[in-house]
């Protein structure tokens, strides 16, 4: 299981490159830009948060972890390698027990977490920023798993990298 997130995250990251987006990230020289890739995620939780039917929902969150992954690859390439998208919950509380809006509410913590951790932590904000974006891929997954239960994370995953692979490039008029 520790390759399926690093198995998205290099296709996503192969997918957005060939789009032509994340091509000149570099937020050691630009520091701009880690706080609007942040931005871009936050969209995606206020999309779903915002949808009017569960698998509307369910498709932003896998945006929310189709651009998180992808992140994650940018900061630091190989980092999904070692990780799973349960290790994170084990030995924190379940949420799934948590209503629709507080479930939103914890994933929209977690980003502004990571981008505290990059506001804060000077230099080594890269373990901090990452833990978030490992925490927010397993809460997201988890969230996920609850909500729209007949169709799982992986498949909803796919789909959109599949659909990602047709777009044009840089569609959608996003700057990063």
């Amino acid at each position: 299981m520790t390759t399926l997130l690093n198995d998205l995250a290099t296709e996503a990251r192969e997918i957005n490159a060939a789009n032509g987006w994340g091509l000149t990230f570099n937020p050691d020289t630009n520091p701009d830009q880690l706080p609007a890739m942040l931005a871009l995620v936050t969209s995606e939780v206020t999309e779903a948060w915002t949808a009017a039917k569960p698998e509307k929902a369910n498709r932003e969150l896998g945006d929310v972890i189709v651009r998180t992954l992808d992140l994650g690859h940018l900061i630091e390439p190989g980092y999904w390698a070692e990780c799973s998208h349960e290790v994170c919950v084990i030995g924190r509380p379940d949420l799934r027990a948590d209503s629709w809006p507080l479930s939103m509410l914890q994933l929209h913590t977690l980003v502004s977490e990571a981008l505290e951790h990059y506001r804060k932590d000077g230099d080594g904000w890269r373990p901090g920023v990452l833990n978030r974006l490992h925490v927010l891929v397993a809460t997201t997954w988890q969230t996920m798993e609850r909500y729209h239960p007949w169709q799982t994370p992986e498949a909803v995953i796919r789909e959109i990298l599949a659909a990602n692979r047709q777009r044009a490039y840089r569609h959608g008029g996003r700057r990063l």
